[in-house]
């Protein structure tokens, strides 16, 4: 596989980077993991492409998010909050606006210092054991800790969690969400395995790893996002009350076999079924001369195409909002990227939503393509096509 988020340009072909995308299950801690994973440098740089503003569901999410946090952990005066992954101050504007002292902690410069035009207060490092002790020098302890998304794209977990406990006060809240591996599992959704997804994250593996750095999981939700995630609430052994949604997730969790080697096997069974239906599928509409394009230059979509071969005889391009990818080409199938009012002068038959959880958001915007004719295509198990 090709970087997920490496759109490209067309002098750049030729120097691309690949690699294996290997997933494994460690047997002792139950963690679901990448084997082969670059450098997080060559991920997280000046010039990274994604923003959560570009969303309107995240960002509502993450207001709702911030408010929760805000009136459950955040009513002393002096409390301070930390974003681990901060990107452009979405979550952390709404805690800006209500005057709580806030610290974001981003890597990639470009994104960083949109949320310091915001009047974010931003630090920009990778998150780690020695950035939390210079933030708690600087600062003081954390109240909360905040990783949205974020949390499963950092290689060094151990390194990380061990930050987190630097950080965090004797009762304080570290608060991440996260694609949940029952679901990825249950919906077959590969496309959430890439290069930055180094974990998918269950009850079982969240409780043994964070137990090794002193953290315990009292709370647990779920939540519709990512295509269902968790929410996972963690605090020093004993300062807290365990919820009995954690006693019931993890009973949910064992009965079903989720961290099991053989439900492992059968989902790459059925990731690899799904593969096949894709293929078939566009093959058959493209075959009745029927022109596919794209929506969404996603990290899911990067996996998709890879995964299943489909290139520029297959799809004509590939529709995004966000201006940075715009006039570039996708990873490793270099399909053209062009802008929503391309799109709506040069409509296809048939257009694949790569990012399938946003179904909902996409179509609303695109109401005139369904008007004209056009259909849309869900690239799941067995792939939808909906009018």
């Amino acid at each position: 596989m090709p970087r997920a988020s490496g759109f490209l340009d067309q002098t750049q072909f030729d120097s691309e980077n690949f690699f294996e995308l290997k997933p494994a299950l460690c047997c002792e801690c139950k963690l679901f993991q990448i084997i082969d994973v670059p450098q997080a440098s060559t991920i997280f740089h000046d010039s990274y492409p994604h923003l959560t503003s570009s969303s309107k569901v995240v960002v509502q999410h993450f207001r709702k998010l911030s408010q929760l946090v805000a009136e459950q952990y955040l009513r002393n005066s002096s409390a301070f909050l930390v974003e681990i992954g901060s990107n452009d101050g979405s979550l952390l504007e709404p805690i800006l606006e209500l005057g709580i002292r806030h610290l974001g902690v981003e890597p990639a410069t470009d994104i960083a210092n949109i949320a310091v035009e915001k009047g974010i207060n931003t630090l920009v490092k990778f998150f780690g054991t020695d950035t939390a002790l210079e933030i708690r020098k600087a600062y003081g302890p954390a109240d909360v800790i905040i990783g949205a998304n974020v949390i499963a794209h950092i290689p060094d977990i151990n390194g990380l969690v061990n930050g987190v406990r630097t950080l965090l006060k004797e009762d304080g809240v570290f608060i991440f969400e996260a694609v949940y591996l029952g679901d990825l599992v249950r919906n077959t959704s590969y496309s959430q395995i890439y290069d930055e997804h180094v974990f998918n994250f269950s009850i079982e593996s969240v409780q043994n790893i964070f137990r090794r750095h002193d953290l315990e999981l009292f709370d647990a939700e779920k939540i519709d996002l990512q295509g269902g995630s968790m929410r996972y609430f963690l605090t020093p052994i004993g300062s807290k009350i365990i919820s009995s949604r954690v006693t019931e997730l993890l009973e949910e969790e064992l009965k079903t076999g989720l961290n099991e080697v053989q439900t492992m096997d059968q989902f790459r069974k059925r990731c690899e079924t799904s593969r096949e239906n894709i293929i078939n599928l566009v093959e058959s509409i493209r075959g009745s001369g029927n022109r596919i394009a794209g929506y969404g230059a996603a990290t899911k979509s990067t996996i998709i195409l890879n995964y299943t071969g489909l290139d520029t005889d297959s799809l004509d391009f590939i529709v995004d909002s966000t201006s940075a990818k715009q006039g570039k080409y996708s990873p490793g199938m270099h399909i053209p990227i062009k802008s929503p009012e391309y799109f709506r002068n040069h409509y296809p038959d048939y257009t694949i939503i790569f990012p399938w959880n946003h179904f909902d958001e996409i179509t609303r915007k695109e109401r005139e393509y369904r008007n004209c004719g056009g259909q849309w295509i869900l690239p799941l198990l067995s792939p939808e096509v909906r009018h």
